[in-house]
């Protein structure tokens, strides 16, 4: 809350705290899946003799229809500094806080497919919906980081390993040995950086 105004939304999975006088503007919630996105990929098209692309990849149809986020994701935007009287100043850092979809099995129903065959397919299912929510968020990243300095952080449960394609498609995938020059819409672990910039055999997790 802010000013005794609630920004809950119907159905928040998430929340975020902030100091008291940083938030810029209001937060917001979004649902829906940035109409700039299709995950109905055409593969009748020929593959050009000089593409680095993999003809085999050309072999099967793709098609994902996924009009919202399971979960809201939250966005709202701080500055990050307290001066002595109590203000904060500074550029403001956008802030997104995300409860992706969970590993659990998307429930299946086959008569044709035992209880076996089944989790299987939903396994799959709920990774190609968590995945597909990732590239969603990801180009919300990108169009608050592209072509300025905008600083980002992204925070929430997002339901996958630290090295796994989610984290990938959210991160841009950085290579974090040239992380000191800084990448225009890469996002960082802090976990990672803590780990590669510490010479000791600890490092924290959480900073």
């Amino acid at each position: 809350r802010e000013d005794d105004e609630s920004v809950w939304h119907e159905d928040a999975s998430c929340a975020a705290a902030v100091l008291k006088g940083s938030l810029v503007g209001k937060p917001k919630w979004i649902k829906t899946i940035p109409g700039s996105i299709s995950f109905d990929l055409n593969r009748n098209e020929d593959v050009p003799s000089d593409s680095d692309q993999d003809p085999e990849d050309n072999s099967t149809a793709v098609s994902v229809s996924i009009d919202e986020f399971q979960h809201s994701v939250l966005y709202f935007r701080v500055k990050p500094f307290k001066t002595q009287d109590g203000k904060f100043k500074g550029k403001p850092i956008s802030v997104f806080v995300a409860h992706l979809k969970s590993k659990r099995p998307s429930k299946v129903k086959n008569t044709n497919w035992n209880h076996d065959e089944e989790t299987a397919v939903g396994l799959a299912m709920s990774t190609i919906k968590r995945t597909a929510e990732a590239a969603a968020l990801r180009f919300l990243l990108i169009k608050e980081m592209k072509g300025n300095d905008t600083p980002v952080v992204l925070l929430g449960d997002l339901n996958d390993d630290p090295q796994s394609n989610t984290i990938d498609i959210l991160t841009g995938s950085p290579r974090y040995l040239d992380a000191m020059r800084g990448h225009d819409t890469a996002l960082y672990s802090c976990s990672f950086m803590e780990q590669y910039r510490s010479l000791r055999d600890v490092y924290y997790s959480y900073v």
